[in-house]
């Protein structure tokens, strides 16, 4: 494992941590993400990986209604963007099972 995969996996557990501080439990980010089951899946896969397009487009949800939600997920503190200019890629700051 090289440094960058190091430091990118503390990173990843420092920014859960401080999720699994701000909210109580699954049922509040729950509650934030919406009913929907495309919802769930699109948050579950906002790993850092990938980007909103790619996560819209896998989750079969409306490319403006998805960044409306990001808008939303991002506002409450359940997500950021890492990344830069023309690559930035969703990170879930409270990782769901």
């Amino acid at each position: 494992m090289d440094a960058d995969q190091t430091t990118q996996q503390l990173l990843s557990a420092i920014l859960q941590t401080v999720g699994r501080a701000a909210f109580a439990d699954d049922d509040e980010v729950l509650k934030i993400i919406g009913s929907s089951p495309r919802n769930l899946a699109a948050y579950k896969m906002c790993d850092g990986s990938r980007s909103q397009t790619a996560i819209a487009k896998a989750a079969d949800i409306n490319a403006g209604n998805f960044s409306r939600l990001v808008a939303k997920w991002e506002a409450a503190g359940i997500l950021c963007k890492i990344g830069g200019p023309g690559d930035i890629k969703l990170l879930q700051v409270y990782k769901l099972p």
